[in-house]
């Protein structure tokens, strides 16, 4: 996270809160990180993963558009359904549906392929 300031030479570009005009102490971060992590986890111990699912289903980018994943290496694309009841990303390619557990996204389309 960064906070007051951040990297300039990477692959995709980024900023920072301060650079943004949001001002945040690292105490006031790391505090609403921990409770919100602390609240998801205990969702999660007494309702499953379905109800953290659904949440992050909400707020997903990029559903329903083509994407390029790097895949160990490996370019895979696919169109973002969401995730399943694991975790893992659901794409569907033309080979069929697959569910990838490790990857980076690389491009995202604005149309969706069917």
């Amino acid at each position: 996270i960064n906070l007051k300031s951040h990297p300039q030479l990477l692959r995709y570009p980024a900023t920072s809160f301060q650079n943004e005009g949001v001002y945040l102490s690292l105490e006031e971060v790391l505090y609403k990180i921990v409770s919100s992590l602390v609240r998801y986890i205990t969702v999660w111990q007494k309702e499953g993963f379905s109800p953290i699912r659904s949440l992050w289903m909400k707020e997903a980018a990029n559903l329903e558009r083509t994407v390029t994943l790097d895949v160990q290496g490996k370019m895979q694309e696919g169109v973002f359904k969401g995730i399943d009841e694991s975790g893992a990303m659901i794409l569907t390619t033309p080979q069929g549906l697959l569910k990838i557990t490790v990857g980076e996204i690389l491009k995202e389309e604005k149309k969706s392929i069917k």
